[in-house]
């Protein structure tokens, strides 16, 4: 088994966040009034009213932050998994991962520029950034929970942790990327939270191993 980039501790820190940089990006999108929000003209509505004021910039900025920080966390579990992993599951999911987190930048960066843009009455580029920002964050939404379970599969094959943490994270991960079919978007409430806690259930079992 080849070994994690990083050393136990950091690992089960870094996993640990995971949950926390999910609830604060949840948490972004009730500040700003996503939710609410069908089209684009409803999305621009409700950026305008504080856009990028320090609240949402602070979850904004701490929220991607954490993310990074816990999916660099799986993706070095991944990697300490993958020396047994005869069909290279673990290391699909750790480039699927990676490729869902650089997106996930990306579209941040757009969904800060919708924001100010809004703020300042631009429509027009308010409009370009969220319609860029919807698409690019899908493709890292699926990517990144389509690398989870793939490295979550992994695990249970390995037996690498507890079975039942393991098997929630592959269950969340599962219907959170069913979520991201038109129609089915609600279920992304259900997923994304469950895989968000199974991962940081794992890391606090590496914390106190």
């Amino acid at each position: 088994r080849k070994c994690p980039m990083l050393g136990p501790k950091p690992l089960g820190w870094s996993l640990t966040l995971m949950f926390p940089g999910m609830a604060l990006w949840i948490g972004l999108m009730i500040v700003a009034g996503m939710f609410d929000a069908e089209t684009t003209s409803e999305q621009i509505k409700a950026l305008s009213k504080d856009g990028m004021a320090t609240l949402p910039s602070l979850l904004l900025l701490v929220g991607s932050i954490t993310w990074v920080v816990a999916s660099v966390g799986l993706i070095s579990w991944a990697r300490g998994l993958s020396g047994e992993d005869r069909l290279g599951l673990s290391t699909f999911g750790l480039v699927f991962v990676l490729v869902g987190i650089t997106a996930s930048i990306v579209s941040n960066g757009m969904f800060f520029v919708a924001g100010e843009a809004a703020a300042a009455g631009e429509t027009t580029l308010a409009a370009t950034a969220l319609e860029l920002w919807g698409a690019v964050d899908w493709w890292g939404s699926i990517t990144w929970i389509l690398g989870a379970f793939l490295i979550a599969v992994t695990a249970l094959q390995q037996k690498a942790a507890n079975t039942i943490i393991v098997a929630l994270m592959a269950l969340g991960a599962a219907v959170g990327f069913i979520a991201q079919f038109p129609g089915l978007e609600e279920l992304g409430l259900a997923g994304y939270p469950m895989t968000g806690l199974a991962i940081s259930a794992l890391g606090i079992q590496k914390l106190r191993a």
